[in-house]
């Protein structure tokens, strides 16, 4: 299974839906947004309506999901990773992620990283 390509929309003014920008499955729930969509996110001072479409070949066959973007924050910087914006999915996706998140119990070093994702209480 490859990894999901993410293409993120933000409903515009007059109702319509427009690329925003792209991102990275980081984990199942969160996505690590590209410069350019984290300079648009950061541009805006209010929530904006945001969904993500997934889309990533398993075997031989198109998948791709539109999940609803739920919040959004930083991400904290770690080892040779530097941070960045995060974007929380309304559920997770089935896609291949970057990283596998813990087991039951292990979600304290994600937690440091992004404590404003719901899952994180």
């Amino acid at each position: 299974m490859s990894h999901p390509v993410v293409a993120v929309y933000a409903r515009a003014r007059g109702g319509r839906w427009e690329l925003a920008g792209h991102a990275d499955l980081l984990m199942p729930r969160i996505l690590l947004a590209d410069q350019e969509l984290a300079t648009a996110l950061a541009a805006h001072h209010t929530p904006v309506e945001t969904v993500a479409h997934l889309s990533w070949m398993d075997r031989h066959e198109v998948r791709g999901e539109l999940i609803d973007i739920v919040d959004v924050g930083p991400i904290g910087s770690w080892q040779d990773h530097d941070g960045g914006t995060g974007l929380e999915l309304d559920r997770p996706s089935t896609g291949n992620p970057i990283f596998i998140p813990p087991g039951p119990g292990g979600d304290g070093f994600w937690c440091m990283l992004f404590p404003w994702a719901s899952f994180c209480g």
